[in-house]
């Protein structure tokens, strides 16, 4: 009888899916360069991360249809990969939002801090 409420409860209380986006880069692939290479950031952007957000996008869609289903146990065992994938999918947009081409770094060009960088 529980079960049969939990599913009951479950499936009525499914979230919307909402499919994640990948976004464009603040910058151009070669504008980091020599710094990160346009092939390497092109690699890691557009492959790298862009799986990340595809596994997650597809994980998400399973766990919806568990939800409908009423599924509870194949929708909560899908919790560790949603969190690996969407927690290396939040890092790489993090990473991308902290870089900027060296002429818009604001860096300085002389003393302390610039010694140690260098």
């Amino acid at each position: 009888m529980l079960t049969n409420l939990l599913k009951r409860n479950f499936s009525t209380a499914a979230p919307t899916l909402q499919r994640v986006q990948l976004k464009h880069l603040p910058f151009e692939i070669g504008s980091l360069e020599p710094v990160i290479s346009g092939h390497l950031l092109d690699f890691h952007y557009g492959k790298h991360h862009r799986t990340y957000v595809n596994n997650l996008n597809t994980l998400l869609e399973q766990q919806a249809e568990f939800h409908a289903t009423g599924n509870l146990g194949k929708a909560i065992g899908l919790a560790q990969n949603i969190r690996f994938n969407g927690g290396g999918h939040m890092n790489h947009e993090f990473f991308w939002e902290s870089l900027c081409p060296q002429a818009e770094s604001h860096l300085p060009d002389k003393g302390p801090l610039f010694d140690a960088i260098i």
